[in-house]
């Protein structure tokens, strides 16, 4: 069985998921690119299969609590964003992506908090990712290739729904072997949720 790439996500709920969902699809309708489901990647760039996984996602969600992710600056990078990198350059060993999608961005980022970054190095323990590069906790917002003078306009679109703060309670596995960004809303929606652990 050939090997898939999978991330777990986390994802806001209510107002914040429609607000971030409403900024994702005008910003897609004004750029022409493509929409996407918004999410916080906890975890990347996992390889394997998807069997050998859901027992770990469901450790991990075991030990995790619900917590708070706030987004507050925006800005736009022309090279393939990685959610395990402190810079945005690709992972190494990673399998490289060529698209445009993933190597023109504009971004959200995340407070690095002490639970976003506890998250975080829980889930390495558990996938064995500890070597890793340190976490880069952002929301992509919008995939396009675009010019200096489009960029700022974008970059200050988006900047009026931050900062945007939202609580996270469960993960998912999701499959995203496709480069294509829209193949990743059926992929979250088939995806199982694994509900944190409360205290």
């Amino acid at each position: 069985m050939t090997e898939k790439e999978f991330s777990i996500w986390v994802a806001p709920h209510g107002r914040s998921q429609r607000l971030l969902a409403q900024l994702i699809f005008s910003l897609s309708e004004q750029y022409n690119s493509p929409t996407f489901v918004p999410h916080v990647t906890l975890l990347g760039s996992l390889h394997g299969h998807y069997e050998s996984m859901e027992p770990k996602c469901s450790q991990l969600s075991s030990k995790l609590r619900p917590y708070t992710i706030r987004l507050t600056g925006v800005e736009y990078v022309d090279k393939f964003i990685s959610n395990s990198s402190e810079a945005p350059t690709r992972i190494k060993g990673s399998p490289p992506r060529g698209h445009l999608y993933h190597n023109h961005v504009m971004i959200a980022r995340a407070e690095k908090t002490e639970n976003v970054l506890k998250a975080n190095l829980i889930a390495r323990g558990i996938f064995d990712s500890q070597n890793d590069p340190p976490y880069f906790p952002h929301a992509s917002i919008l995939y396009a290739k675009l010019s200096p003078a489009l960029k700022e306009q974008a970059i200050k679109q988006a900047a009026r729904y931050l900062p945007l703060g939202f609580e996270v309670d469960e993960l998912r596995l999701v499959d995203t072997t496709e480069e294509d960004p829209r193949s990743y809303a059926v992929a979250y929606a088939a995806a199982k949720a694994f509900p944190f652990g409360h205290a």
